[in-house]
């Protein structure tokens, strides 16, 4: 369980605990049902879409909550039972895959991808890492350098060679090629479509990984 300001929701066990601001209440609600397996992670991309692209300041502000909240549990995600740390895995990836973050949560969420993806291959965390990159490896070509980090991974090399083809063939700058559908091996469906209006692609902090 973690608490971001007023904003509290244990993940792990999709429990959502009340609080006295309705904002930080309806966030952790829709948390706890996507943990819970209540909102499949299509809906609950369409649902985070819709209120950070809301007019409404209150629906911006409960994505906002979810985010912040989402961040605050990674440190914790390595004592997750592998289902929700599967599903942490493909909303973190999704997020990313959507341009649902920008800017400084941009390179957060992509930090804490390739930290996990560092860690040894046995690791749970590891399997968070692979899982989540490989959601949104269409991007990967407006970050070369992220790109140059991911290689620099030697073990991923033997657990996941076609990953690093891809990698490769996308920092030499020939984005033709797609990973085959078998290398997204998450056990929990993929989201089908992206929303229709995207944010812009946006430069990465300096000093991020």
């Amino acid at each position: 369980m973690k608490n971001n300001g007023d904003c509290t929701v244990d993940l792990s066990t999709s429990q959502v605990v009340k609080t006295k601001d309705d904002i930080e209440t309806e966030g952790n609600s829709y948390l706890g049902q996507y943990f819970s397996g209540k909102l499949t992670i299509d809906a609950m991309i369409q649902t985070m879409t819709g209120l950070r692209q809301s007019s409404n300041q209150r629906e911006r502000s409960i994505f906002e909550c979810m985010i912040a909240n989402y961040f605050e549990e990674y440190k914790f995600f390595n004592r997750y039972p592998d289902r929700q740390l599967r599903l942490a895995a493909l909303l973190l990836g999704s997020l990313i895959k959507n341009h649902l973050l920008t800017h400084l949560p941009l390179g957060i969420a992509l930090r804490q991808v390739l930290d996990a993806s560092r860690k040894p291959v046995d690791s749970k965390m590891y399997s968070f890492g692979i899982t989540a990159l490989e959601q949104f490896t269409e991007r990967l070509k407006e970050w070369p350098m992220y790109c140059k980090h991911i290689l620099k991974i030697s073990h991923l090399r033997v657990t996941h060679s076609e990953l690093v083809s891809f990698v490769e063939i996308t920092l030499a700058g020939d984005t033709s090629h797609s990973l085959p559908a078998n290398q997204h091996n998450s056990p929990v469906s993929q989201p089908n479509n992206e929303p229709e209006t995207m944010a812009p692609p946006t430069v990465i902090p300096s000093g991020s990984f």
